[in-house]
């Protein structure tokens, strides 16, 4: 049972024009978005622990169950988390495979069964092992090692110490080497997990624009192109390291890797353009100010909130495409207010952004996609981003006259290819016994507000309500 709120928007175009506006209001849009993803990463109220009594085992991977038998009920065993709730009770988060899909449930732990799981693991422990070690992801881990010399560190540093040719090539072929040789002999007898090597990877590109941000916040206008580079390199090559050490220390999986990466990025690119919002692109300083401490504060969130997260990496894919829909949807719809002010197409970004990522929890409640499913909703929004536009332009020869009709094409066309693609695989991805949603729904129509929009601008008469959102609540 349920009771549904639908919100309408009725036009009246006497009254359009009355309406005043707030040129401050979109500051504090700015501040409520922000607000709302730190209140939403703050709002967990489970808190993982470990197995084991030495707090070594927050994950149970395929080959310990193997071998200790922990979960004998569970068929295709793929790994365990161990939660507690706030009354004191525990449960396991166990993913198992099943028709070649990763599936999760909920084993109540009691007491005497954690006395006993722990039991094991240390008599487990007390024998000498011969561990197989897990090198899943030591391969793109030197692979983002070598990269990142060949790309960037190869050229920033020669460039910045104004090296001669013969020194400059010299340094980038033997650097190359180093970059790969090097973290290639000290992984040999180590675990790199696709975890490890993808929050290294993480931390390496993104500590390019952190590291950049740095130097220009010190300096301001009398930051140099080679101070920079060299800030950039040391950064990246800091976050490459630290990256590589949480993800092994607080032993992460790939989807909570993944979502430090989201809302770091929201963080990092958000408040770079809340900072040209507020004061266009005029101050370097401000805008690399707020982009470092939007990143920060993104990624350390997410770090504290990854430990109750228990999605795969499909999941934060399609998380991050809803976030872009929710961008472009706010630039188009900004579009038809007849402004050219970069500041408000900077700050609509940021604002339509958060909501995409505020709505994309909700969104993925109801099923489990894997990293090949995420990709595909990924792409298809994209791709149908490039076939709205690009129509745009083969019927109309150009954009200059019409950037609102481009932008809507494109943004039907990411919308619309989205849709398909999460129509033609929903039914493989959805959780059959889903019982862990919130009873509150909120649901919002974009082509029903873009619709809105459009006719408000063009001071259409709307003879009959408009359904922009449902609200429901169940009993």
């Amino acid at each position: 049972m349920y009771c549904t709120y639908v919100g309408s928007y009725h036009y009246i175009h006497s009254n359009y024009h009355k309406l005043p506006e707030y040129k401050s209001m979109k500051y504090i849009f700015l501040s409520v978005i922000f607000s709302l993803l730190l209140v939403q990463l703050a709002a967990s109220q489970e808190v993982q622990i470990p197995f084991d009594d030495a707090g070594n085992y927050l994950t149970l991977n395929r080959q310990l169950n193997s071998e200790l038998q922990l979960f004998p009920e569970v068929t295709g065993f793929f790994e365990a988390r161990l939660f507690q709730r706030e009354n004191g009770s525990r449960y396991a988060e166990v993913s198992y495979t099943l028709d070649d899909r990763i599936l999760r449930d909920r084993i109540e732990i009691s007491d005497e069964r954690l006395s006993e799981i722990r039991r094991k693991i240390t008599e487990y422990e007390s024998y000498p092992v011969t561990r197989t070690l897990n090198h899943d992801g030591r391969v793109k881990f030197l692979r983002t090692n070598t990269m990142m010399n060949l790309f960037y560190y190869g050229f920033a540093i020669p460039s910045a110490l104004d090296m001669n040719v013969s020194s400059s090539v010299s340094y980038y072929m033997l650097s190359t080497g180093a970059a790969f040789y090097i973290p290639y002999a000290m992984t040999k007898n180590q675990d790199v997990t696709m975890p490890m090597a993808n929050l290294s990877r993480y931390g390496a590109t993104r500590g390019i624009y952190q590291g950049a941000n740095i130097y220009t916040l010190l300096l301001g206008s009398d930051a140099t192109q080679s101070g920079s580079m060299v800030s950039a390199t040391l950064a990246s090559i800091s976050g490459l390291s630290l990256g590589f050490v949480q993800a092994r220390n607080q032993q992460l999986t790939e989807g909570q890797v993944g979502i430090i990466g989201l809302y770091g990025d929201y963080g990092l690119f958000g408040g770079q353009l809340a900072g040209a919002a507020i004061n266009g692109y005029e101050s370097d300083r401000l805008m690399a100010g707020l982009g470092l401490a939007g990143g920060v504060i993104g990624y350390s969130a997410a770090s504290y909130y990854a430990k109750s997260f228990t999605r795969g990496l499909g999941d934060v894919r399609v998380m991050r495409a809803l976030m872009g829909l929710g961008a472009i949807s706010a630039v188009t719809l900004n579009s038809y207010s007849g402004t050219t002010s970069e500041q408000m197409y900077a700050g609509v970004a940021v604002l339509g952004g958060g909501v995409g990522l505020l709505y994309s929890r909700r969104f993925i409640e109801p099923y489990n996609f894997t990293e090949s499913q995420g990709s595909l909703l990924r792409l298809s929004s994209v791709v149908g981003y490039a076939v709205g536009a690009g129509t745009y332009v083969l019927l109309f020869d150009g954009i200059d006259d019409g950037i609102s009709t481009f932008l809507t094409l494109g943004n039907l066309g990411a919308i619309g290819g989205f849709l398909i693609m999460l129509n033609s695989i929903k039914n493989d991805a959805r959780i059959s016994n889903n019982n862990l949603g919130s009873k509150l729904q909120f649901d919002v129509n974009p082509l029903a507000v873009l619709g809105v929009r459009t006719s408000s601008m063009n001071h259409s008469n709307l003879s009959n309500p408009i359904n922009i959102f449902n609200l429901r609540y169940h009993f």
